[in-house]
């Protein structure tokens, strides 16, 4: 029997919540995803309506960013005092939504708009000054489709970001990792899965969380939608996704204090639940705490495994 390859990615929590790390190891190349990682509080629309509070503190940003993606315009993904700490070179990338306060950063940054289904293109160790790149990472905006998209979230957090890891050619896909932090439905993300035989990383949340429809409805698609990625079980396609790991995402217990404070509802889901719902698919459900490492094969060889780095 072959000896194992050795692991293609690092993912590495930096708080309990949404922030991660995604290092390709040949290269180095860091991505950092949804840093919110100084100040513990993160107000939505104002303190007065809900500011949430971090219990858990966070590790300190990297030394070495390449790029940092922000999935959502609110204040907990996308977290301006966080991002005022990060050197200003730093490549900033956001979905249309979080363009505006990204403006407001002083000095200004680098910040490049992720339109929907529009694929960017990022060089793996070169790509500049005649450096010919030893692979790439595709990132794309999958925002939730259709025309009552709007009526369905309102808030626009029911999307995702596909990030797809490539050979230096762009002909063959090394590994594909899909970051959700609020969960979306399948229909968000089924033409982007069938670009790839595997999914090696799915940032997910198992909890769910909910709030009255005239204050938006669901938050947080938790362990259901999940699933549903997963299996496709109850859409049109009914094809299960090969998926390495399912990590934990955006599910610490964060103290919410204002006016919504009243009307949230949080259904918490642990690992044994998670994985009865995927059970004979073969996946890993994975809850890191902070400063915790998963560490992830290239995709040809998924079904080996996936090699955890602390806990477990």
């Amino acid at each position: 029997m072959s000896a194992a390859p050795p692991p293609l990615l690092s993912l590495t929590h930096l708080n309990a919540d949404a922030t991660f790390t995604l290092t390709h190891l040949p290269t180095t190349h860091t991505l950092l995803l949804d840093p919110w990682l100084t100040a513990a509080d993160a107000p939505v629309f104002s303190r007065h309506f809900s500011t949430q509070t971090r219990p858990t503190p966070a590790l300190p940003a990297p030394a070495h960013i390449d790029a940092v993606l922000v999935s959502q315009s609110k204040s907990d993904h996308c977290h301006l005092p966080t991002l005022r700490t990060l050197p200003v070179e730093t490549p900033l990338y956001c979905v249309p939504a979080a363009a505006g306060a990204l403006a407001t950063l002083r000095p200004r940054r680098d910040v490049t708009v992720l339109r929907p289904n529009t694929p960017v293109w990022l060089p793996l160790g070169g790509g500049g000054d005649g450096v010919e790149a030893q692979g790439w990472v595709q990132i794309l905006s999958l925002p939730r489709p259709g025309l009552a998209a709007w009526a369905r979230d309102p808030a626009g957090v029911h999307g995702a970001l596909g990030l797809r890891y490539y050979s230096a050619d762009r002909t063959r896909v090394h590994a594909s990792v899909l970051f959700a932090p609020h969960g979306c439905p399948r229909s968000c993300v089924s033409k982007w899965l069938e670009g790839a035989e595997t999914l090696e990383v799915l940032l997910f949340p198992w909890n769910r969380v909910e709030l009255p429809f005239w204050l938006g409805g669901l938050v947080s698609f938790g362990e259901r939608g999940g699933r549903e990625v997963v299996t496709g079980k109850g859409v049109k396609e009914e094809r299960a996704v090969r998926v390495g790991a399912w990590v934990s995402c955006h599910d610490e217990k964060k103290e919410v204090t204002g006016f919504v404070a009243r009307w949230i509802d949080v259904n918490v889901m642990d690992a044994r639940q998670v994985g009865a719902g995927v059970e004979g698919c073969g996946v890993r459900c994975v809850s890191l705490g902070v400063g915790e490492v998963l560490e992830v094969l290239p995709a040809l060889d998924t079904a080996q495994g996936l090699d955890r780095g602390k806990g477990q």
